[in-house]
């Protein structure tokens, strides 16, 4: 329930960015990208597969700032990048950022807030965290340790005024949701297998 509340108080990220925005000059730092910069760890220290387009809506400003970006989340960051650089945000000047057609990113009280979906009903919530795992393997006459990042997501799915905990498995889902989703699940071939399948029933039971 404390998200609840959370979502609408005050939600802070900001922006590096070499332009000038309501009178403010964001800082110019953006720097190259460094293929290198986790070099030892596979997989991935961001949230999303892929950087991804958003709209960047600053506090005391009414124009809308179209990014591509990502969430850092070994950093704790969010990135935004252009032409072969990236810059980082910072915490005083943005008031959330969008993307596809319900998401949100919200920063609240230092904590990383993906908002997959929103409707008058549902409300899904995502606070990821990241850890990097290490395996031994010894092939003979020597020891090598691996590093790996490794995503946990946290979803809450909130329904009118309650909260739950939610898993992205088809039985999770349809023990919470009931049968109405699970006959509209079935009808839309949707497998429930993955967090757009979830968004994609969740969209349908919202009738959006």
């Amino acid at each position: 329930m404390s998200y609840i509340k959370l979502i609408f108080v005050s939600f802070i990220a900001s922006l590096f960015f070499t332009t000038t925005i309501s009178g403010q000059t964001f800082i110019s730092n953006k720097s190259p990208i460094d293929k290198n910069r986790y070099d030892g760890i596979t997989g991935s220290p961001y949230y999303f597969d892929d950087h991804i387009e958003a709209e960047v809506y600053l506090k005391n400003d009414t124009k809308v700032y179209p990014v591509v970006m990502n969430v850092n989340l070994q950093e704790d960051e969010i990135e935004v990048f252009e032409k072969g650089q990236y810059a980082v945000l910072d915490s005083e000047s943005i008031m959330y950022i969008t993307f596809k057609t319900h998401g949100k990113i919200f920063l609240v009280d230092g904590k990383i807030i993906i908002q997959c979906f929103k409707s008058d009903k549902y409300q899904l919530l995502d606070n990821p965290r990241i850890s990097i795992r290490e395996s031994t393997h010894r092939p003979p006459g020597e020891v090598i340790i691996k590093k790996k990042f490794s995503i946990k997501n946290a979803y809450q799915l909130l329904i009118d005024d309650s909260s739950y905990n939610i898993e992205v498995k088809k039985k999770s889902i349809i023990k919470l949701l009931g049968k109405e989703a699970e006959k509209s699940a079935k009808n839309n071939r949707n497998k429930l297998k993955q967090i757009d399948d979830l968004v994609d029933l969740l969209s349908t039971l919202s009738g959006s």
